[in-house]
């Protein structure tokens, strides 16, 4: 996990046919000796997603896929839904494997490789009993069955006296056999039995393949006409030379100077440097699949690139041009990044700082609009500040609040919505017998007359003090 993690790898191929993948912060050990298991970890890219099923995806082009998918498309045919187990494969997340999940009956879970698991002793108390059986073990009550303790001995009592003697027993049955006597010393060997008649005679074996014919030798340039000798000795044949190719894989050209090909299979085409080590994976789709660096000293163009790292080969840093050749941006080796031109951005730009001649917002100057902006105050209730779509500021009284002045003068009309307090400390009708008919001052009243006041004359109470007078009634008379 760690040179997986060191190395930014995906995953690694270990011993005996085994492929250990990194999903998220867990090993994945997958079994690729087993065929289904090799077409997943060639025709897959394996990742971690907790919302999938064991938290494994299976990413393939721009579409993921669960175990099941996945094991569907690599032709996998068993359980439904199998677990991790059924298909070769094992979850590492960090701790001890455990042999046995922990429970009631478990000691020690144990740890793979480390300790063995240990259940807990059954120990029977009492009116219980346990009975062994095959593949199981029987635990009984006994509380039907359950006796009372043993109370201490009694005193013995006086001998009685001698009874009558009984008649004689039945006779008592017949004693076990007795064990078996030794065994007699062994007897002479017998004579040796005759010769048995010679097996019939093997089949001869297929004769092997007839080595190829040798390259015939150049022919030596014509001498001049001599006398006619006689015929020379035959000269030795020549050594068999190397075999021709003949791979069903490898085909072409079809004609001279045409292409050769290299067919991928079924399954793939791996190019490896040993049985542990993959380079890449050419796929029967045309995807490939390389597992380590590539090095590219000419350029290389792709429509669309997918990577999760773009590191700079040296301090010049990394830089995006345009076809013409035009630098847009540019890294530092301190993580800058260099923008010689401008910047557009239609949404939100997050930076610890940024730097720049002049910023523009809504086509207006930054440092324009920051040279309108108003002093910095803060409005006391009931004023209140505006702020409009149109940038206008303004003041005005809230709405909401409560005012309360010394002095008001208005110069126009005052118009009120909602309700007015009366100008009239204390307005009212009252009846000849004292009763209050109608009250619309701001304070109520009631009205008294005692048999001794001269007629006409009332007493007025109020209900609060009035604001100069500091007096609670009045008197009054009226005459009719």
């Amino acid at each position: 996990m760690t040179r997986l993690e060191a190395q930014n790898q995906s995953y690694c191929l270990g011993n005996y046919d085994t492929a250990h993948i990194r999903v998220g912060g867990s090993l994945l050990i997958l079994d690729v000796g087993w065929p289904v298991g090799r077409k997943l970890i060639e025709s897959y890219l394996i990742g971690s997603d907790t919302t999938f099923p064991y938290g494994i995806k299976f990413t393939l082009g721009q579409a993921q896929y669960t175990l099941n998918q996945a094991l569907a498309g690599a032709s996998y045919v068993g359980h439904a839904n199998p677990t991790l187990a059924q298909v070769y494969m094992a979850m590492y997340s960090g701790g001890a494997q455990l042999y046995v999940a922990p429970g009631q009956l478990v000691l020690d879970s144990g740890a793979f490789q480390t300790r063995p698991a240990q259940l807990k002793t059954l120990i029977a108390g009492a009116n219980v009993t346990l009975t062994e059986g095959e593949g199981g073990i029987t635990i009984t009550s006994t509380v039907d069955e359950i006796v009372g303790e043993r109370g201490p001995q009694g005193i013995q009592g006086p001998q009685g006296e001698g009874g009558e003697t009984g008649s004689a027993g039945a006779a008592g049955s017949q004693g076990a056999t007795g064990s078996a006597g030794t065994t007699g010393s062994q007897g002479a060997t017998g004579p040796q039995g005759s010769s048995g008649t010679a097996g019939s005679q093997g089949a001869t074996g297929s004769q092997g393949a007839t080595g190829a014919v040798g390259p015939q030798g150049s022919t030596g340039s014509t001498g001049s006409s001599g006398a006619v000798g006689s015929q020379g000795a035959t000269g030795a044949q020549g050594p068999q030379g190397q075999p021709g190719i003949d791979i069903d894989w490898v085909t072409g050209p079809d004609e001279p100077d045409g292409y050769h090909y290299l067919d991928t299979g079924v399954s793939a085409l791996v190019v490896r440097g040993d049985t542990s080590t993959i380079a890449a994976n050419f796929l029967q789709n045309g995807n490939a699949f390389f597992y380590h660096d590539v090095t590219t000293f000419g350029k290389t163009t792709t429509p669309t690139l997918q990577t999760t790292l773009v590191k700079a080969r040296d301090d010049t840093g990394l830089v995006l041009t345009t076809s013409a050749g035009n630098v847009m941006c540019q890294s530092a080796e301190n993580g800058d990044l260099v923008v010689p031109h401008d910047l557009l951005c239609s949404n939100v730009v997050a930076a610890g700082d940024l730097v720049a001649n002049t910023f523009l917002h809504n086509g207006t100057l930054l440092s324009a609009q920051l040279g309108q902006k108003e002093d910095v105050f803060g409005a006391q209730q009931p004023l209140q500040k505006t702020f409009n779509t149109d940038g206008e500021r303004g003041l005005r009284i809230n709405p909401s609040a409560d005012m309360e002045v010394t002095d008001l003068h208005l110069r126009g009309n005052l118009t009120v919505a909602g309700s007015m307090p009366s100008p009239f400390f204390l307005v009212g009708k009252v009846s000849a017998d004292t009763a209050v008919l109608t009250s619309s001052g701001r304070v109520g009243f009631v009205v008294q007359r005692t048999a001794d006041m001269p007629h006409g004359r009332y007493k007025v109470v109020f209900n609060e003090p009035h604001p100069l007078e500091r007096t609670t009634s009045t008197l009054f008379s009226w005459k009719t």
